[in-house]
């Protein structure tokens, strides 16, 4: 019996070893597209963040704290991480094709110094998306109806400034009383705050500025800026006490100007260096194997376990081949990120039996 139930937990966690390994990269304003009844693992770029510091060890104890922020705000906002991707329902005809997203990790780069007392972060998160079958309602998931977000769409004419509140997240919590729902809600939405004063650009917010008054071939350039947080009483079902949440946004389309050209077209991108790992699952000595044309002495590798907790980190040079003892770690899931000053370059996962 005791054989069989290691088989299983061999199974179950080699199944969430094949789901956590990310093979596409992208950023968070270029939806990757799947076809619906696919799935796929993104390394997502969020945002950049600048922030002062008198010393390395102070920009990388805030960096900890910026990343904690994160994972904070997307283990309890899940449903963020759906504007990552889009889902192509060409086969669906009239239905629509439901998305779900699972085992998301979020890390931060190396802090950079800018100089002037400043360094910058680069936040990524991981995700396994998946494009549901034909027939799932849009916006909602009837087995796990808890929370939605609602995409932001603004549309302003150029040289003008606007402000009003839109309805950003509908959140269901399964608590018995309103004091407990209202208690809910603060939380929520001082984790909703601080993301926002960290990272304005995560929510789903899309600005067009309608080039009115504009030369042809210009476009408008915009901007916006989230100034509040509010939120709607909570009302009960018999069931769940519900809350809505709305961001108060002040958009401005300022001038007009002949478009940039992109230097990176905007198309899904793969991963520009090869990990493998030998053996996965390892017992107590795993080597490591990377294979790339890129120069590596800048680069760091860390692995954490599954609780996010830093059980490594390169001091020196990476090379093609190295040897890593985990002999004394404790069985499971383990994540191994290599990065350079400005970006995560890759990530895969492993797991040790003993």
């Amino acid at each position: 019996m005791k054989l069989f139930v290691n088989l299983l937990t061999y199974l179950f966690i080699s199944f969430s070893l094949f789901a956590q390994e990310a093979d596409i990269r992208t950023d968070a304003n270029v939806p990757y597209e799947l076809d619906c009844g696919d799935d796929i693992n993104l390394l997502v770029k969020l945002t950049e963040i600048v922030y002062p510091a008198d010393s390395r060890d102070e920009a990388e104890d805030q960096r900890k704290e910026i990343r904690e922020s994160f994972r904070v705000y997307f283990k309890n906002f899940p449903e963020a991480t759906k504007s990552f991707y889009t889902c192509i329902n060409e086969d669906c005809q009239d239905e629509s094709c439901y998305k779900d997203v699972e085992n998301i990790f979020v890390n931060a780069t190396e802090p950079k110094n800018l100089g002037n007392g400043n360094y910058r972060i680069i936040m990524y998160v991981y995700v396994n998306a998946e494009c549901k079958q034909c027939g799932h309602p849009k916006n909602g998931d009837p087995d796990d109806p808890e929370s939605e977000e609602c995409p932001i769409e603004i549309l302003a004419e150029c040289m003008t400034t606007s402000t009003a509140s839109y309805k950003h997240r509908v959140k269901k919590m399964k608590v018995e009383t309103e004091e407990e729902a209202l208690e809910e809600i603060e939380r929520l939405k001082e984790i909703m705050e601080k993301m926002i004063d960290l990272a304005p650009d995560v929510p789903n917010v899309t600005l067009e500025c309608v080039p009115h008054g504009c030369e042809p071939q210009e476009v408008c350039n915009g901007s916006y800026t989230i100034d509040d947080v509010t939120n709607t009483s909570p009302t009960f079902d018999g069931e769940c006490w519900t809350v809505e949440f709305y961001l108060t946004i002040t958009a401005t389309c300022s001038s007009c100007t002949l478009p940039e050209k992109d230097p990176v077209p905007r198309s899904n991108r793969t991963l520009a260096l090869q990990v493998e790992l030998k053996p996965n699952p390892v017992h107590d000595v795993m080597m490591i194997e990377l294979d790339t044309e890129m120069d590596m002495r800048s680069w760091q590798l860390e692995i954490f376990n599954a609780q996010g907790q830093l059980m490594f980190a390169s001091t020196n040079a990476l090379t093609d081949v190295q040897a890593m003892d985990v002999s004394d770690w404790s069985n499971g899931l383990y994540y191994l990120l290599i990065q350079s000053e400005s970006e995560i370059i890759a990530k895969k996962s492993f797991i040790v039996n003993h």
